[in-house]
């Protein structure tokens, strides 16, 4: 008995700073603003790179960097629905991963109760 306690206690040492930082970002105001900062620098990171894509296109056809206003335009636009596309399409592996986090976190919540029961 003491050893399977003792091993629950091992695994909770792991298990319990994960399920604090799952509650941190799916429970508080800060945890969402955190993700959404990810989603936007995500979003900036990429339609940087495929205006640098594109400006070495035009370099290679002119002698200048510079793309028409229109075509930034097209691309941060093209390039805004192709994410969100991206994580349409990706939904299935999503709720996995959610799933799996709220797996961790219960574990980890059950791991407690049952050390405060036999505790007291």
């Amino acid at each position: 008995m003491n050893e399977s306690h003792e091993l629950m206690q091992q695994m909770n040492w792991f298990l319990e700073p994960v399920s604090n930082f799952i509650l941190f970002l799916f429970t508080t105001k800060s945890g969402y603003f955190l993700m959404l900062i990810f989603l936007i620098l995500y979003l900036v990171f990429s339609i940087g790179n495929r205006i640098r894509i594109r400006a070495l296109a035009h370099r290679g056809i002119s002698n200048s960097y510079k793309i028409p206003i229109g075509d930034i335009l097209y691309i941060a636009g093209s390039e805004i629905v192709n994410v969100g596309l991206k994580i349409i399409s990706n939904i299935p592996v999503l709720l996995g991963v959610f799933l799996f986090l709220f797996a961790i976190l219960g574990m980890s919540t059950s791991f407690k109760t049952i050390d405060t029961y036999l505790k007291n």
